[in-house]
């Protein structure tokens, strides 16, 4: 696991699941917001709100990532997917 602070209160986390293999997940202080499935290239988002700064940490981090590779999902699917 490999934790690197990309922002004020902002953090990726590089990570290995037994389900989808390596992923980043950009943790908004400390809640998990967004997902990158390296094997596959998609991206998961939550499409809870949590706050203006929260929409802007991910704004940021999905910048230069492809609209047609960005999905939406619960806030418990985006969890289960850091589980699994």
């Amino acid at each position: 696991m490999k934790i690197k602070t990309i922002g004020s209160n902002q953090t990726q986390v590089h990570t290995h699941t037994n389900e989808h293999g390596e992923i980043a997940v950009l943790y908004s202080y400390t809640t998990p917001v967004a997902v990158k499935v390296w094997s596959t290239g998609e991206v998961y988002k939550t499409s809870a709100w949590y706050s203006k700064t929260t929409t802007r940490h991910l704004n940021k981090w999905l910048q230069y990532t492809p609209e047609h590779q960005i999905n939406e999902m619960s806030q418990a699917n985006i969890e289960q997917i850091i589980k699994g």
